[in-house]
């Protein structure tokens, strides 16, 4: 499959630190493909909200703040939080925040999410493809 080469790299190297104390190469600072930065923080961010026991998401954030700038890219690592932050509504009892943008909630645990939060996207922030989308 054509590209896939590149993929495998970025995989490859998801688990460099930023401060050059990582694997598999010892890779350092930008010299970190940014594709496999932002793997790294996504992973990170997964890890602790779907780990055993599952963090809340802001805990999640606030935690991932210990290790800016030595594991997670710290530029990256603040747009990361912000539109995390920005976009997030978390409804009362939940761990994970329901994303505005976010079509039914599916895959993300919140399958049943109220047609209400759904609704609240605007047109064209819904995707073209996917599942049809409730009319409001």
């Amino acid at each position: 499959m054509p590209g896939l080469g590149r993929v495998a790299l970025f995989v490859k190297h998801h688990h460099e630190r930023f401060d050059g104390n990582g694997g598999p190469e010892g890779l350092r600072g930008e010299r970190i493909p940014l594709a496999s930065r932002i793997i790294a923080i996504s992973d990170t961010y997964d890890n602790l909200t779907h780990g055993s026991p599952p963090v809340p998401w802001d805990e999640a954030l606030d935690h991932m703040q210990e290790f800016q700038g030595t594991a997670l890219d710290p530029w990256l690592l603040d747009l990361f939080q912000d539109e995390i932050r920005k976009e997030a509504t978390p409804r009362m009892g939940d761990s994970q925040p329901v994303l505005i943008t976010a079509h039914t909630g599916e895959g993300n645990g919140h399958e049943d999410a109220p047609a209400e939060d759904v609704q609240s996207c605007s047109s064209d922030e819904r995707p073209d493809e996917g599942p049809e989308w409730p009319e409001g």
